[in-house]
This record gives C-alpha cells, sequence and structure tokens, in this order.
C-alpha cells in the first residue's frame, strides 16, 4: 500500500509537471508537500490497523491454542442419567459431543495425576475443514526520508497546454509618448506633365552685356574696388537660403570679394552697383536674392519650363559701409532633388563713388 502511495504521488507530480508547464516552482512544493502530508495521514491509519490486526491476531492464536489442547486430549464422554453415551450423528457427520467448556478450562498440570502412563484410546474424531486462513501481515512504517537528492537535467520543453478562454476587455491605459519621427520617404514618382500655363509677364533684365569702355576718372575718387567672379562647376541640389559661391575669380581689384564663400565684405565706403546672373537646368524654379547683411535687397526669379535651361539676372545699387557684408543666396527653390545652378552664372560688383 505504501508503494502504492508514493507511486500515486509521484504520477501526481508527473501530470502537474507535463499539464502545467507555466506553474512556479513554489507551486509543485506546496503540491509536493500536500502529498507528504497525505501518507502521513495514511501511515497512522495504517498503524490503527496494524493495532487491531494484531489484537485480532493474538485473538486467534488462543482459539488454535484452546483447540490443539482439545485435539491431544480429548474428553472421555460421560453417560447420561439413563447411563447412555452420547451416540455418533450419523446423518451429517458429526463427532462425538465434547464438553468444551470442561476442556477449555482443564490445567494441564493435573493430567499427570489423571494418566498413569497406559495408553487409552477414545472414538476416533471425525474430519473437519481447515479454519480460516490468518489475515495477511501489515507492511512495516515507513522509513525516515532520505537524503536530498541532486538536481536532475533540465526538462525539456512540456507541450503547449489547451488554450483559455478570451479574457475580459482590460481598461483603457494612458496615451503614450509620441514617437521619434520616422525617416525621410522615397522620392515619388515624377507626376503628369501640367497643362501649358497662359502668357507670362514681362521678364527680368537679361544677361550682362560685354565690359564697356573705361570711364573717365572722377576727381576725389582714386580708389577703385570690382571684382566678378563666375560658376564653371554646376551646383547640384542646393538648399534654401544657402549662399551661392562664384569659385571663378575673373577680376578682384581692392581684394573684398572671396571666392571660396562667395562673400563680398566692403572695405571702402561708397556707392556700389552689384549684378547677378542665374542659369537653372529645365524643370526646377529657383529665386534668388542679392542680402546685404542678411536683409534682401533684390530677386532675381528663374521660372523653368520643364524642357529647357532658362536663367535671369537682375542689378542693385547700394550705398554701403565699411564691413557690410553682400552675398547672393538662394531665397526660394523647388521641392525634390535635382535642382542645378548651372555654368555661366555670374556676380560682379564695382565702387561708384
Amino acid at each position: 500500500m505504501e508503494y502504492g502511495v508514493v507511486l500515486v504521488m509521484l504520477l501526481a507530480v508527473a501530470f502537474a509537471i507535463n499539464s502545467h508547464e507555466d506553474h512556479k516552482y513554489d507551486n509543485l512544493l506546496n503540491e509536493v508537500s500536500a502529498l507528504k502530508t497525505f501518507v502521513f495521514n495514511m501511515n497512522v491509519e495504517l498503524d490503527k490497523v496494524r493495532k487491531k490486526y494484531d489484537d485480532v491476531h493474538e485473538e486467534l492464536r488462543a482459539v488454535r491454542s484452546e483447540q490443539q489442547v482439545m485435539d491431544t486430549y480429548p474428553i472421555t464422554p460421560k453417560p447420561d442419567a439413563y447411563n447412555n453415551y452420547p451416540k455418533r450423528n450419523e446423518d451429517n457427520g458429526g463427532t462425538i459431543q465434547q464438553n468444551t467448556r470442561a476442556a477449555a478450562n482443564m490445567p494441564t498440570f493435573h493430567l499427570s495425576s489423571v494418566w498413569n502412563g497406559s495408553k487409552a484410546f477414545g472414538p476416533k474424531g471425525e474430519k473437519v475443514d481447515s479454519g480460516p486462513q490468518g489475515l495477511q501481515g501489515v507492511k512495516g512504517t515507513i522509513g525516515p526520508p532520505g537524503s536530498k537528492g541532486e538536481n536532475g537535467h533540465k526538462g525539456g520543453n512540456g507541450k503547449i497546454g489547451i488554450a483559455g478562454p478570451k479574457g475580459d476587455i482590460g481598461t483603457t491605459g494612458s496615451k503614450g509618448q509620441n514617437g521619434a519621427n520616422g525617416r525621410p520617404g522615397t522620392t515619388g514618382p515624377k507626376g503628369p506633365k501640367g497643362n501649358t500655363g497662359g502668357k507670362g509677364s514681362q521678364g527680368y533684365m537679361g544677361l550682362i552685356g560685354q565690359k564697356g569702355e573705361p570711364g573717365q576718372t572722377v576727381a576725389g575718387t582714386n580708389t577703385m574696388v570690382v571684382f566678378s567672379a563666375m560658376v564653371i562647376t554646376p551646383i547640384l541640389n542646393i538648399k534654401k537660403y544657402a549662399v551661392i559661391e562664384f569659385k571663378d575669380q575673373k577680376l578682384n581689384i581692392g581684394g573684398f570679394y572671396n571666392p571660396v564663400n562667395g562673400i563680398f565684405r566692403c572695405g571702402v565706403p561708397g556707392v556700389y552697383m552689384f549684378s547677378w546672373s542665374i542659369v537653372a537646368n529645365a524643370g526646377y524654379d529657383l529665386i534668388t536674392s542679392l542680402d546685404v547683411n542678411g536683409v534682401s535687397t533684390g530677386n532675381v526669379i528663374v521660372d523653368n519650363p520643364a524642357q529647357n535651361v532658362s536663367s535671369g539676372s537682375n542689378t542693385v545699387v547700394l550705398d554701403l559701409n565699411r564691413g557690410d557684408v553682400v552675398a547672393v543666396k538662394v531665397w526660394e527653390t523647388s521641392t525634390g532633388a535635382g535642382l542645378l545652378i548651372g555654368r555661366g552664372s555670374s556676380f560682379s560688383g564695382y565702387l561708384l563713388h
């Protein structure tokens, strides 16, 4: 029975492990503890049964001892009041009636005075059936718990359990923080060609003409300041508000123009004339501005049709102070990659007075 209980305990633990993969270790310990308690209670009950068995067994031994005395020393039948002995029961195969009460109470130490050593034979008794088989002895108590075994190898993943019922809808959570901006998407395909627009307004001033003849020297103006620069390498994908760098310097008397960054810094105060011309590739609109200390003083708009290269130019007269900064900047442009400021774009200026 004890082995059966242990087997039940092991099967229960195995079933719990295979059926509940996600149960935690402490839950399994609780189940094992409960099973140990059950086994302990079973052992207590077994002790009670064992004690009762011992009592019954002791009574059975007493009965057998009495039966053995009766078989060894049979009681001689006594006659009744009419001097008749009991007769054998021939119908049911019984034996001669015996005084079982006298046999049970007869002390053994009196037999030596009754029996003188001579042989005496009583009537032969009938054979009876064997007595009932004695009860099987109970097993011993469970020994003390063994020492803790080593940790076993990690078991493999159990089978996926049956999906549980769908839970209730939870409460709405608080609003999360805004995520970071995603990366810019790829440029979309070029759209279809639009309808031809109406006739535009009169265009801006054309390209700068050929250099004129030298003028007459004005009395009192002994300092000459003049510069001229062009774009020889096309500028691709220039950004809004960027300074256009006219790197091909043709003339720079006075040395106040910087071809590296495209900026003219006034070193001689006076009245100046500035001119600039912009050439742009097809399909892009471009507005440039002549800025003095970051303030726009004039613009050139290049409204470029889809299939032609277009240009625009402008001339501005300014009264500058020493240290003023003059540059041509991108004021507005079409979106998308591919804008190109082409060769032939120029920027020039000179001191008038």
